[in-house]
């Protein structure tokens, strides 16, 4: 298993509190509703922090030889079993866009923000292949909290983001849907 702890910026904007986690756990409900397949094994307790405070820890299932997306070649993301996966993948996150304003954190693996690969799907280092227990490569989501409308409409900036990595994640449907 691998242990999540927020670091000390996550935590000054709340990420520590419990309201938090309620919040992650109920995000990765709906991942696991709409996304099923992808998602691995997930708990969500509270610990104490090493100043005795409580603070959020999320557990998850380690995945085997996992690989973020933007490690991994367009070839190799064009063989047929890992395309169909990924717009698989990729059809549940639209479905549950449509249906609730909420999307997975896939906002891609940036240098800066104007970095192209910023906003992108397919550079998401929250996006992985690893090993299934059946030993067939597989797709997983690794970042169980989900972006909601609510924050598009408390900041601007987020709105851009999220109609960004909207637009991103059809134009990556559609190259995949090409192979």
């Amino acid at each position: 298993y691998v242990v999540k702890t927020p670091h000390s910026e996550s935590v000054k904007i709340g990420r520590g509190s419990l309201e938090y986690l309620e919040q992650t756990r109920e995000d990765y409900l709906l991942l696991r509703k709409y996304v099923s397949g992808f998602v691995p094994e997930t708990y969500f307790i509270r610990v104490a922090n090493k100043d005795g405070s409580p603070t959020n820890c999320i557990v998850q299932r380690r995945l085997k030889n996992a690989r973020p997306l933007y490690k991994i070649s367009d070839g190799e993301l064009r063989e047929p079993k890992i395309a169909s996966q990924l717009l698989n993948f990729i059809n549940g996150v639209m479905e549950m866009d449509k249906d609730t304003g909420k999307i997975p954190d896939m906002f891609g693996r940036p240098v800066n923000a104007l970095n192209p690969r910023f906003y992108n799907p397919r550079y998401c280092n929250n996006i992985c292949i690893a090993d299934a227990d059946d030993g067939q490569r597989k797709v997983y989501l690794t970042d169980v909290g989900a972006i909601t409308e609510q924050a598009e409409k408390k900041d601007p900036r987020h709105r851009l983001s999220m109609v960004l990595v909207r637009n991103n994640l059809k134009k990556f449907k559609g190259s995949l849907e090409k192979t």
